[in-house]
């Protein structure tokens, strides 16, 4: 049997009162990636976790700001897409080895001026 694909109408509607849940606090933290193949994984965060991607999410936000780029700016000192900073702004995943080089980019200064001057 095959699975019913939602309308774009239905999706839309779904994502509204995620959102409306969300900010009501009936929600927890949710992360949805899309596999190459097309396929969603879905999982909703609580606890400690939860918490860990906020002040990860709101830290990068603050480096960012403190630094005064643009999101455009922060992708190219980063060497990643305008779109991936995006993603990681509004809550998806900050890999590792990223948040760490953003981290040295706004701490010390050798290491901003090699960045920005890329």
């Amino acid at each position: 049997m095959k699975k019913k694909i939602p309308t774009l109408e239905t999706q839309l509607e779904q994502a509204l009162k995620d959102v409306k849940a969300y900010k009501g606090g009936k929600m927890k933290f949710r992360t949805t990636v899309v596999a190459k193949d097309g396929t969603r994984i879905t999982w909703k965060e609580s606890g400690p976790e939860e918490k860990v991607r906020r002040e990860r999410l709101n830290h990068f936000k603050e480096m960012r700001a403190d630094l005064g780029l643009s999101q455009s700016e922060m992708a190219a000192a980063l060497h990643v897409s305008t779109k991936t900073v995006q993603g990681w702004e509004i809550g998806n995943p900050i890999p590792e080895p990223l948040f760490i080089l953003t981290e040295l980019l706004h701490d010390l200064p050798a290491v901003r001026k090699r960045l920005l001057a890329a």
